[in-house]
């Protein structure tokens, strides 16, 4: 009787850890970001975001925005978008960047990649244009646009949190 006492508890209580992450993840994909689809296709694609605390979630969305700017990359050399891989090698290095600065839990710096990415981003999409886009880079760049707004805005909220503590 003690036993299955015991295990009950446990149970309940791992329910709760289950249920109180997914919770955070709703959170923050509803109410902290700019495309809540884009940021449950990142979530999802990554198992331990469900172990994960808000700085987690933030590395995870940082982690999906680089990793879609690689693919997009190089998707683009079999394209003649000389200017725009130019700028979407900008995108994954400030990327690259922000994580390393979310690693340090340095919000700001963070933020400021983040921004220069999104900007670098801007520039290939205003090169492409008026010019014939095959579906699978339109439909890239799109997840790319809104993992880069996505992470964005999970790390702004992160930092708002920090500064207002």
């Amino acid at each position: 009787m003690v036993t299955k006492l015991i295990f009950l508890t446990l149970l309940l209580s791992l329910i709760a850890i289950i249920n109180g992450d997914q919770a955070l993840i709703n959170k923050v994909c509803n109410n902290e970001v700019v495309e809540k689809d884009y940021c449950h296709l990142c979530f999802n694609s990554h198992p331990n975001t469900r172990q994960q605390d808000t700085h987690g979630l933030a590395g995870t969305s940082i982690y999906c925005t680089r990793q879609q700017a690689n693919d997009l990359s190089g998707l683009f050399k079999k394209y003649d978008f000389v200017t725009c891989r130019h700028h979407l090698h900008n995108v994954a290095h400030s990327v690259h960047s922000a994580y390393k600065s979310w690693k340090k839990r340095r919000y700001g710096d963070v933020i400021r990649s983040l921004i220069e990415a999104d900007e670098n981003y801007l520039l290939c999409s205003n090169e492409l244009r008026g010019k014939y886009v095959p579906k699978k880079v339109d439909a890239a760049m799109t997840r790319l646009d809104n993992f880069i707004l996505n992470a964005d805005a999970i790390v702004t909220s992160i930092g708002n949190t920090v500064v207002t503590l």
